[in-house]
């Protein structure tokens, strides 16, 4: 399998005062970027794990099918 890493991101699990004293990974001379929110499989994570992202996403798409509705 070969890893692209022009996609690839990292996160770091925890309050920013201690994660952000965490060198950068890299890969064949390439810098891999560090990430605080990201999709996986559908949920959207952060790097504090909360909730705040994800309602977000569940109400943004929520508004949207009401609007959908409202103008129907």
């Amino acid at each position: 399998m070969v890893v692209n890493l022009a996609k690839t991101k990292e996160m770091v699990f925890g309050p920013p005062s201690i994660t952000s004293n965490f060198p950068p990974i890299s890969a064949s001379s390439y810098q891999i970027q560090r990430a605080s929110e990201a999709k996986l499989l559908g949920i959207h994570i952060d790097s504090n794990l909360s909730w705040h992202t994800r309602v977000e996403a569940i109400v943004s798409k929520a508004t949207q099918r009401l609007y959908f509705f409202e103008t129907a």
